[in-house]
C-alpha cells in the first residue's frame, strides 16, 4: 500500500527544487516539518522518511533540532574559568610551525631573532 501523502510531498519537494536553488519556500518547510513530527512522533524513523521524500537526513536532522524536543537547560551556556596547574614562564615561548615543526623555550627576543632569519 502506498502512502498518498509521501507522494504528494516528494512531488512538492521535487517541484520546488526545479523552481528555485537555496532553501524550500517556507509554505513547503513548513508542511514538511508538520508531517515529519508527526510522523516521527508516531515512531517512524527520520531517516527513511527523508529518503523516501528525497530530502538529505542531514536536513531533516537540522529541522528536528528545532523542533524544541530537547530540554532547554542542556543548550544554555555556562561560564567557566580554565586554571593552569603549573604556571609557564613568560618568558619561555613555544612556537610552532608548518608540517609540524615545534621549537621549544624561546624568549620573545629569541622568537624574533628566528623570525628574521625565517622571513
Amino acid at each position: 500500500m502506498r502512502d498518498t501523502e509521501i507522494e504528494e510531498l516528494r512531488s512538492l519537494v521535487r517541484q520546488d527544487r526545479r523552481a528555485q536553488k537555496g532553501p524550500f519556500s517556507p509554505e513547503l518547510r513548513k508542511r514538511l516539518n508538520a508531517f515529519l513530527r508527526r510522523r516521527w512522533q508516531a515512531g517512524e524513523s527520520l531517516r527513511k522518511l527523508a529518503k523516501q521524500l528525497g530530502l538529505s537526513n542531514h536536513t531533516v536532522q537540522f529541522w528536528r533540532s528545532h523542533w524544541g524536543e530537547r530540554k532547554k537547560r542542556s543548550a544554555e551556556l555556562r561560564r567557566v574559568e580554565v586554571i593552569s596547574e603549573t604556571p609557564l614562564p613568560a618568558s619561555h615561548l613555544t612556537v610552532h610551525g608548518p608540517a609540524g615543526m615545534r621549537v621549544e623555550g624561546l624568549t620573545v627576543d629569541e622568537v624574533a631573532e628566528l623570525w628574521r632569519k625565517l622571513s
